[in-house]
């Protein structure tokens, strides 16, 4: 179940968050009805880099592999591509 508060409730209610969180929760947070920051479970957190890391080593090997004869990859253009995907 993913909880919605505002920067007030949250200052209100940390401990409470906190444990939500621990118990697998996710909260996002907002500021003027806008979300602005996201309270997630650590071990989401990990999955999420774990999978950037895979991601990340998927595309330099395409990359590789596409532009091995031309010089160097560049990383810059690497991370646009990621950040560029679709969702």
């Amino acid at each position: 179940m993913t909880d919605i508060v505002t920067v007030r409730e949250l200052r209100a209610a940390l401990a409470k968050t906190l444990d939500a969180a621990a118990q697998g929760e996710t909260t996002i947070v907002t500021r003027d009805g806008h979300p602005v920051a996201a309270m997630v479970p650590v071990s989401m957190l990990k999955a999420l880099e774990d999978w950037e890391d895979e991601r990340l080593a998927e595309i330099a090997k395409h990359r590789y592999e596409t532009y091995k004869g031309e010089g160097a990859i560049n990383l810059t253009d690497m991370f646009a591509e990621i950040l560029d995907e679709p969702q």
